[in-house]
Parts: C-alpha cells; sequence; structure tokens
C-alpha cells in the first residue's frame, strides 16, 4: 500500500473549493489504493475540514517524521 501525506502547516483557512478538491482528491486516492495523511494541520483548519465533511478517517500526525515513522511501520507489516 501507498501513502499520501499533506503537509498543512502553510494552510491557514479553508473553504468549499478546498473542500471539494480534497474530497475528489480522496476518491481518486481510494480507487488507487492510496492513503491519504494529514501533518501539521492547525486545530482549526482540522475543525474546518470536519465541518465541510473532508475530514474523517484520514490520520492527522504532528509532524512529517511521525507520518514517515507510522506509515513506514504501516507498510512493512
Amino acid at each position: 500500500m501507498q501513502h499520501l501525506v499533506v503537509d498543512m502547516e502553510a494552510v491557514t483557512d479553508v473553504d468549499v473549493t478546498v473542500a471539494a478538491a480534497l474530497t475528489a482528491l480522496t476518491r481518486w486516492l481510494v480507487d488507487s489504493d492510496i492513503t491519504l495523511s494529514f501533518s501539521r494541520m492547525r486545530p482549526p483548519t482540522a475543525d474546518r475540514l470536519r465541518h465541510l465533511g473532508v475530514l474523517a478517517e484520514e490520520r492527522v500526525f504532528d509532524t512529517n517524521r511521525a507520518a514517515i515513522a507510522a506509515l513506514t511501520t504501516q507498510s512493512s507489516r
């Protein structure tokens, strides 16, 4: 399995356009057997993505290194 981690550190706000793009990306990734995760996401951004219905089962990591460590371990199982 492959993984995509989106570093959200620079993202301070999201709108419906971002929500639509992420929803389309998520569908494509699921169809391609690729997991989607996020790293370094600000709490208000996470709240907004949840409100827009975009962030549900995706994992959110505090750091990029944490994402790599977790997903590398998961992939090697």
